[in-house]
């Protein structure tokens, strides 16, 4: 089953993020675009060892959206890619889930089954959404605004 990473890439990601652990000192503070460098590092290194047959990509998206890997079994490749990515200016989910839709469905047809890790913070996104507690649907593609995210 081929494996989409959505990464926001708002300008939202540059926010610290506050931390009541007060073991954490640091002069710098964490950004949510760092948190979610860790989790996706995290992430492709258990594909790798444990779902080695899989195709990943990944995808960015702000205002608009870019294929930044297409679909690899290289998760060294991703895992680079993910530390190299610039930071661009709104969220947009629609246009993403959209483009997406067409990319998988162009690159593995319309009966393939797909997994979908959206990288955000939900919160930054629920105002442009019409309600978070319903299923977002774009034609071919539903997505629950309540999965397991990684952030």
């Amino acid at each position: 089953m081929p494996t989409v990473i959505l990464l926001d890439v708002s300008l939202s990601m540059t926010q610290p993020v506050s931390s009541t652990d007060e073991s954490i000192s640091s002069s710098e503070p964490i950004t949510k675009r760092q948190l979610a460098e860790a989790g996706l590092t995290t992430l492709l290194d258990f594909i790798a060892a444990n779902d080695k047959l899989e195709f990943t990509t990944l995808v960015i998206f702000s205002s608009l959206w870019e294929i930044v890997v297409p679909f690899t079994r290289d998760y060294n490749e991703l895992k680079k890619a993910v530390h190299t990515i610039e930071i661009f200016d709104k969220t947009c989910l629609e246009t993403v889930l959209d483009g997406v839709k067409n990319v998988v469905v162009e690159e593995w047809g319309a009966s393939t089954l797909c997994q979908v890790f959206h990288v955000s913070f939900l919160f930054d996104i629920i105002d442009s959404m019409a309600c978070a507690c319903q299923p977002y649907t774009v034609t071919g593609l539903t997505l629950s605004t309540s999965p397991a995210y990684i952030i």
